[in-house]
């Protein structure tokens, strides 16, 4: 069985008119379009999902969401724990996914401390965020 999981850009009405033609379990919501540009700072689209008490109101879907942290090198520089679990308890995803980080091919040492530190601060995430669990 094959399952469509689209990725909603909530920056573009059309994203949202698309997966809502179809019967779709599951729908991926990026964290980056809710962040203000170059920082981790709720943007306006963030305060308007929180008014209406979360990700499912909003959409007005009763399925499965999944809040994306995938973001380029430099946001992921401006994120914490803290941070990220202040988005999941106000968005009120029913899962998010692990802490992203940075690997490169041959910086060996620099992977392996990018990995330690997601895995780390995923454990963190797990203990700030009841009700949405990590994948």
């Amino acid at each position: 069985m094959t399952i469509f999981i689209p990725i909603i850009d909530l920056t573009y009405k059309g994203s949202i008119r698309v997966w809502k033609r179809k019967e779709t379990p599951i729908i991926v919501v990026r964290l980056i379009d809710l962040t203000l540009k170059n920082s981790f700072k709720p943007n306006k689209k963030f305060y308007e999902i929180v008014e209406v008490r979360g990700l499912h109101a909003y959409l007005d879907y009763d399925g499965i969401i999944i809040l994306s942290t995938i973001m380029p090198d430099d946001q992921i520089k401006k994120f914490n724990p803290v941070k990220y679990a202040r988005f999941i308890n106000s968005l009120l995803p029913n899962y998010y996914l692990s802490v992203d980080g940075w690997t490169y091919d041959k910086k060996t040492k620099i992977s392996e401390d990018e990995l330690l530190r997601t895995y780390n601060e995923t454990k963190e995430l797990i203990a700030l965020c009841s009700h949405a669990k990590p994948l």
